[in-house]
């Protein structure tokens, strides 16, 4: 069974029924704005006792000798310091004894003396700590810098930038409370400080945290939802402060109302296609084998044998729908599969979608003998292509002039991706999906047909199209 996986799919898959009587519309990478922030604390070693047990031991040392005296000293109930009191005689730590006037007497075993001494020799000290602070969740976060990233890797990689409070973080909105919780959270061994005061927080550097956003809506297109999934768990916290600033609407995230089928062409009717609730189905049942493996958890042999047995289904299927979530498979799977001739027309090319790891596997496809032909629109004012992109593809064209050719049309309508003799339509942007964020989303549709005289067909037709070669 095919065993690479889109992170997005296996997100769909996991979260496609979350919302009933909606449907999952989009996964796609975000980022949470995050202040780095350098936090000047006063702490100490933590001890091995907790606080009341210390006072005690310390109270005892300096000559209180009843559970009273304690009691005033530190403004306690009497209960409290004998229940405390008690619990430190089991440990071996106090001693008492019957005077002559009938009263109890406390005192430190010689264990308890020596504990009293080291605890006192624990004294605070300041010191420097950085933290990642959430400016979504408004709260300082366990992530450490190297799970952040900067502005720049943002934009290269096409990621939507999500929305944070404005203003500046002060000593109030990180409590000594909060960091403590943190590092006890940490998956390592029991913290070595205990942070008692927090002094002073300055902002080192405004980065961000990739996150994934999900996006739902009813079948009019008139209600959207989103939420946000950080290292695969949705977040109600992020959901929360993201719906009390705008929701979907704030980020950019609106459905176009007209129905999508009515924009794609379909296949001819000599093709038999299926229905797309079949490609769904069999698509799911490939899907949750992925995921269950991608957790580790033990996948029953039925499943193994059911996801094989649906993937042939769907690629024998002569003419299908696409399934929202596969177009980034499909592509991925062309410049990966693909043998003879690969053509892929796009309106608008943007680098965060033609990368290193997009121009290194085209060069290895020509190195092997494909032909390859990429069409794009020219610029307009809301669809530009990236022109670092586009360089890329004419380097790459240099090396491999006979098999390479790259022409701007004047305008594309219809994305096309043809791989041998599988031919796709659809409205989907193939070369730039991960930069398209001024673009409505709809309820995605696109069809998959498999034959040789279509294909060839598709090809002649883009070619015959009146293009600048370039």
């Amino acid at each position: 069974m095919h065993s690479a996986f889109d992170p997005a799919i296996l997100l769909a898959e996991k979260y496609r029924s979350e919302r009933p009587g909606l449907t999952l519309i989009s996964v796609e990478d975000a980022a949470v704005p995050v202040s780095w922030i350098a936090v000047d604390v006063l702490a100490q070693e933590r001890k091995r006792l907790p606080l009341l047990d210390e006072f005690v031991l310390r109270s005892i040392n300096e000559g209180l000798d009843s559970d009273v005296e304690i009691a005033q000293l530190l403004g306690l109930k009497v209960a409290i310091i004998q229940r405390t009191i008690a619990e430190q005689m089991g440990r071996d730590l106090v001693s008492r004894r019957l005077t002559v006037g009938g009263n109890w007497k406390l005192a430190l075993t010689p264990q308890g003396q020596s504990t009293a001494s080291d605890l006192a020799s624990v004294s605070p000290r300041s010191l420097s700590l950085g933290y990642a602070f959430d400016r979504l969740g408004w709260c300082a976060t366990a992530f450490r810098r190297s799970a952040l990233i900067g502005k720049d890797e943002v934009r290269s990689r096409g990621v939507r930038k999500l929305l944070g409070r404005p203003g500046d973080v002060s000593v109030d909105d990180v409590t000594s409370v909060a960091l403590n919780n943190l590092l006890d959270d940490r998956d390592e061994e029991k913290p070595r400080i205990e942070i008692i005061s927090v002094k002073k927080v300055v902002v080192k550097a405004r980065l961000f945290l990739p996150v994934a956003l999900i996006a739902f809506a009813d079948e009019n297109g008139k209600e959207v939802q989103t939420a946000i999934c950080i290292d695969g768990e949705l977040s109600g916290q992020h959901e929360l402060e993201l719906n009390k600033l705008g929701g979907a609407e704030a980020v950019g995230i609106t459905m176009n109302q007209e129905f999508a089928a009515d924009r794609v062409r379909r296949p001819s009717s000599s093709f038999a296609t299926t229905s797309l609730s079949k490609v769904e189905v069999l698509r799911s049942a490939v899907v949750r084998t992925r995921v269950a493996q991608f957790e580790g958890r033990q996948v029953d042999s039925g499943w193994i044998e059911s996801a094989e047995q649906a993937e042939l289904a769907l690629s024998n299927f002569q003419s299908r729908p696409v399934d929202r979530f596969e177009y980034r498979e499909l592509l991925v799977g062309s410049l990966e599969k693909t043998r003879r001739r690969l053509v892929i027309f796009s309106p608008v090319i943007r680098s965060a979608t033609v990368d290193g790891m997009f121009v290194d596997r085209l060069g290895r496809l020509m190195q092997s003998g494909v032909s390859v032909h990429i069409g794009y629109g020219k610029d307009r004012d809301t669809r530009k292509s990236d022109a670092s992109a586009i360089h890329s593809l004419h380097e790459i064209g240099r090396k491999h002039r006979d098999l390479f050719r790259l022409s701007q049309f004047e305008e594309i309508d219809e994305p096309v991706l043809v791989s041998d003799e599988v031919l796709i339509m659809s409205d989907f942007h193939w070369l730039s999906f991960k930069g398209d964020h001024d673009r409505p989303y709809q309820l995605p549709t696109g069809f998959i047909v498999r034959s040789q005289e279509a294909s060839d067909n598709e090809c002649s037709r883009l070619s015959a199209l009146d293009v600048s070669g370039r």
